[in-house]
């Protein structure tokens, strides 16, 4: 039984924290045997809005922060090595002369490197670090403009207090200071950092790392490294047709020039932000609650997933039209056909789940209530971007944040949402997306770090 566990004992059952295998690839079960994958029938269906968002959240947050604070080293020590924690502390102090950009969110923190020469090398000693750190090797990038490679890293947000633990009383930390007295608990390398965690964890890394934090607001990070893509990285800018298909957008900062812009950028992280730029300038125009902590939150309540990949996992899985009132279902296809609305416009998510009779054998599946989760917040990001779109006189929306990694159904929902919107009115709009969405604010970091040395 993990600390999670232990430390909510006093909350509910839905609570329950522990991963359950969805073995031979069927949806795992909150309740007792026999399930298969579903919720409870009818009328718990239906309690599963307004208190799970209220009592049950609120609950599980004190939970969390109880169980970090009393033994948030140990759950990690238990899974990693004290070798590993050791190759994890070289990897980490060996980037204080190097050029890096570093983004820390309210859920992932990201850093990217850029990789000039032999001297740089040492990016390439490790895939994997500390408990979830990764290199994302199918994201590197050749950049001739930079005469490098860049390289792109993450790990989860809530290891970090862990992880500077045990790398300052790491043998690496103490060679450190071993070699230069004077520096013994100082930094010795500026890293230009963005992210509410750069203000959070900056005397941290300070002291376990070497790393010293220039902060960079995120709104400037964002804008720099958009910037920076489309000047450097220009393929890494792509649309989506129908079938999902990716085309090259034929995007790139000439294309400020044409008179076609500004553009919308719509950053899709913990929440929402939504920022006009044009060629000489950016203003941030709006934003909204609503963003991918809010898909988080809710599937981790109503669903046995303990992470992204296990959330996205389900909502793949998963048919929306399980649980939400289509258009149809209300109209019939002839009415649908009458008001010239496509079969899959949702006119009320979970709407179906008010019509059961509590009758049914077994509620709806956890991978279609993750699929509706998704494609409601998908949907209300996708309307309140057009609405802002329109009123700005953008023709383009680019769509960047963690929310969309791996989440092929936010992105071709995204797509066709903004396509239709657009056609319902001005005509023609595209929506754009970035294979380095999620490392834009980090991106932003590294270029002001570069132009800060010229």
């Amino acid at each position: 039984m993990g600390w999670h566990t232990r430390a909510c004992r006093m909350a509910s059952t839905t609570l329950r924290l522990p991963h359950r295998s969805r073995g031979n690839g069927s949806n795992s079960s909150r309740g007792g045997p026999g399930q298969s994958g579903h919720l409870p029938t009818a009328a718990s269906g239906v309690a599963l809005s307004a208190a799970l968002l209220g009592a049950f959240i609120q609950q599980a947050a004190r939970c969390e922060d109880a169980s970090l604070q009393n033994q948030p080293k140990r759950s990690l020590e238990r899974t990693v090595s004290r070798n590993s924690w050791e190759r994890t502390a070289r990897y980490c102090i060996g980037f204080r002369n190097s050029d890096v950009g570093m983004d820390i969110g309210g859920t992932v923190g990201k850093f990217v490197v850029l990789q000039r020469g032999d001297a740089d090398n040492h990016v390439l000693s490790e895939e994997r670090f500390g408990e979830s750190g990764e290199r994302e090797r199918d994201l590197e990038v050749l950049c001739d403009a930079l005469s490098g490679t860049l390289h792109f890293c993450r790990w989860k947000t809530d290891d970090t207090d862990a992880a500077m633990h045990y790398i300052s009383l790491s043998d690496a930390r103490k060679e450190l200071g071993k070699a230069d007295p004077t520096q013994a608990g100082s930094a010795l390398g500026r890293m230009y950092a963005t992210g509410g965690g750069s203000y959070r964890f900056a005397d941290l890394f300070e002291k376990s790392v070497g790393w010293s934090f220039v902060k960079v607001g995120e709104f400037d990070a964002l804008v720099q490294g958009l910037r920076f893509i489309f000047n450097h990285m220009p393929d890494s800018l792509y649309c989506l047709q129908a079938d999902g298909i990716e085309v090259p957008a034929g995007f790139c900062n000439s294309c400020f020039n044409s008179g076609r812009f500004p553009v919308l950028v719509c950053n899709i992280g913990t929440g929402v932000s939504m920022i006009k730029v044009a060629f000489d300038g950016a203003e941030r125009i709006g934003g909204t609650s609503i963003g991918g902590s809010t898909f988080l939150g809710l599937v981790y309540q109503m669903t046995s997933a303990r992470s992204f990949k296990e959330a996205m996992q389900l909502a793949k899985e998963g048919d929306n039209k399980e649980v939400d009132l289509l258009v149809r279902d209300i109209y019939g296809p002839a009415g649908q056909e009458a008001l010239g609305l496509p079969d899959d416009l949702v006119a009320s998510s979970f709407g179906k789940l008010t019509r059961r009779s509590g009758k049914e054998s077994h509620g709806p599946s956890e991978a279609s209530i993750a699929a509706s989760v998704c494609i409601m917040v998908t949907q209300s990001i996708a309307l309140y971007a057009c609405q802002l779109a329109r009123r700005h006189s953008c023709r383009e929306v680019i769509f960047t944040g963690g929310f969309l990694e791996n989440n092929d159904i936010a992105r071709r929902k995204l797509a066709l949402f903004v396509q239709r919107e657009f056609k319902r009115f001005e005509g023609e709009g595209r929506a754009l997306f970035s294979r380095h969405a999620e490392y834009a604010g980090a991106i932003g970091c590294l270029s002001l770090k570069l132009h800060s040395e010229m």
